[in-house]
């Protein structure tokens, strides 16, 4: 992942969804990818507890600002900031 981010390092590795993708090399070619299947594959874990998760609205958009729908982990520093 840090070669894929020339070198970056720390919360700036993956702290953005466009940074993610470009850390594990996820790009269009993987558009309609059945993730259950290789070479990217999501492993289910057991869930966490609902006060682990906090919801917000999504960050850089122009439409549905008022919709909940960006999830993360509480405190986790690889997330991006508003």
């Amino acid at each position: 992942m840090v070669l894929n981010r020339n070198g970056m390092i720390g919360h700036n590795l993956t702290n953005g969804p466009g940074k993610v993708c470009q850390a594990l090399s996820v790009d269009r070619q993987l558009s309609g990818h059945d993730l259950r299947e290789a070479p990217f594959q999501l492993v289910l874990q057991p869930p966490l507890p609902p006060e682990e998760i906090v919801q917000t609205t999504r960050v850089g958009i122009s439409k549905a600002t008022s919709q909940l729908w960006r999830f993360y982990i509480k405190d986790n520093p690889y997330v991006s900031k508003r």
